[in-house]
């Protein structure tokens, strides 16, 4: 256990956990070529919707959401970012939730484009709730 005694350093900490970063870099990169001779795929590496393997990674928003799974968004300000990944997702808000701590009222109040944004993320399915 983490009480055995034994002092780790941070440094070893942080290589061990840049190589494993490594290897799941390889892993995504193998599964966008289709490649499956990977001997470490886990089969959970996601790309965009649409997204071929060739597709530079910075066309894509992030590999971390899906539009198959819930996803709670906390603490939008404008809902930029919820729309933005409806957006990747295709137009499909289904499985998504969206936070603001402000109120309707001082969300527009704050935000001149917030309401443009909260009707078309409703359209699209989100669940958009106020603070």
């Amino acid at each position: 256990g983490w009480r055995s005694g034994k002092k780790k350093s941070i440094k070893g900490s942080k290589g061990a956990l840049k190589k494993k970063a490594q290897r799941k870099n390889k892993r995504v990169e193998a599964a966008g070529r289709g490649d499956t001779s990977s001997d470490e795929g886990s089969g959970d590496e996601r790309r965009a919707p649409g997204a071929s393997g060739k597709q530079k990674k910075a066309d894509r928003l992030c590999d971390c959401y899906s539009p198959n799974e819930r996803t709670l968004l906390v603490g939008e300000g404008n809902f930029s970012f919820a729309a933005a990944l409806v957006s990747n997702f295709g137009g499909n808000g289904a499985n998504l939730i969206a936070t603001a701590y402000d109120s309707e009222a001082e969300a527009v109040e704050k935000y001149a484009d917030v309401g443009g944004i909260v009707t078309a993320l409703e359209g699209a399915g989100v669940g958009v709730r106020w603070g």
